[in-house]
């Protein structure tokens, strides 16, 4: 079950993003296609998590799985000059879905949520993406 919604997940972020013309828009299309799979099918979490505790090599393997198909995209944008080709891509995804999986929780805690509630908090992500949080 965790690779079928790993599969859905993918699919879901990858008709997000069909459109995308940049990194960031793939970013911020992908976080919203992710976050509104989440809210749409809140037991993915619950699934995804507890197979930690059921079995680690397929939790493990799951992530694995994800940051790998993940590196290959962020290496495009390497290659076409849109991220820093000094970072880290498997940390860069690791990052990237760490931050998708708990404003995932933002969502999931909230008892509503619209378009708008979801464009606000995937504005402010990339705020902090692009802006960083110090000064």
């Amino acid at each position: 079950m965790l690779n079928q919604y790993r599969q859905s997940i993918r699919k879901a972020i990858n008709e997000g993003i069909k459109d995308a013309n940049s990194r960031y828009e793939k970013e911020r299309l992908g976080i919203r296609a992710f976050l509104k799979f989440a809210w749409q099918d809140p037991l993915s979490y619950r699934i995804i998590w507890e197979s930690m505790f059921v079995d680690k090599d397929l939790f493990k393997q799951y992530y694995q799985k994800f940051s790998a198909a993940y590196v290959k995209n962020l290496a495009i944008s390497v290659e076409e000059q849109e991220l820093n080709p000094e970072v880290s891509l498997e940390t860069l995804s690791y990052v990237l879905m760490g931050i998708s999986n708990f404003v995932g929780l933002q969502v999931l805690f909230r008892d509503t949520l619209t378009d708008k509630d979801l464009d606000k908090i995937v504005d402010e992500v990339m705020f902090i993406l692009k802006n960083g949080i110090f000064i």
